[in-house]
């Protein structure tokens, strides 16, 4: 029993450090083709300890996509420059952040100030028409729930993309909506 509790722990360090090293070949494939991204990241890097809190971004470097698929919903769905954009939790980091890097350095930047007392989604149907939306038309979740990310993200792209309201589905989803007046269901 203990090999095999032993064999399970290294089964999930072997997957965490694939995750993690997931991790750094996105974040170096989007800077990468971005060389002022790639400028702004290397600048924060080098000068976090001016921030009161943490400065994540830019947001696409944060996101942990459960598939390919959500990954591209994402992409489709959200708009690029909110892609690119930095979030912060306090208005004098937002400030700062933009006065250095925009005025300072001279590169654009977008940078997104959220309030984090916490995350509260609220959702646009019960749970009752949730259901059958999944059972009856396909609907496999909210766009939310196919990443993880940090909750200051999480609430930048609910409130500039309103991830949380956006419905995912496939080929029963938009047979639902062109022969079964789902829209109207909705």
């Amino acid at each position: 029993k203990l090999e095999d509790l032993n064999q399970d722990a290294g089964n999930l360090q072997n997957k965490r450090a694939k995750m993690n090293d997931s991790g750094a070949r996105r974040k170096e494939h989007i800077l990468r083709n971005d060389k002022v991204l790639s400028q702004i990241c290397e600048w924060l890097d080098e000068n976090r300890s001016m921030f009161r809190r943490p400065v994540h971004g830019p947001i696409a470097v944060e996101l942990t996509t459960t598939s390919q698929n959500a990954a591209a919903y994402l992409e489709y769905h959200v708009p690029n420059r909110v892609l690119k954009a930095f979030v912060t939790e306090l208005d004098e980091d937002t400030e700062r952040l933009y006065a250095e890097v925009r005025e300072k350095l001279g590169l654009a930047i977008n940078v997104i100030g959220v309030q984090t007392a916490s995350l509260e989604t609220n959702r646009i149907y019960s749970d009752d028409k949730m259901n059958v939306l999944k059972r009856d038309h396909g609907v496999a979740c909210y766009l939310d729930e196919t990443f993880e990310a940090p909750v200051p993200v999480r609430i930048a792209l609910e409130q500039f993309a309103a991830v949380h309201k956006v419905l995912v589905g496939g080929e029963k989803t938009q047979d639902s909506i062109d022969r079964r007046k789902l829209r109207e269901y909705l």
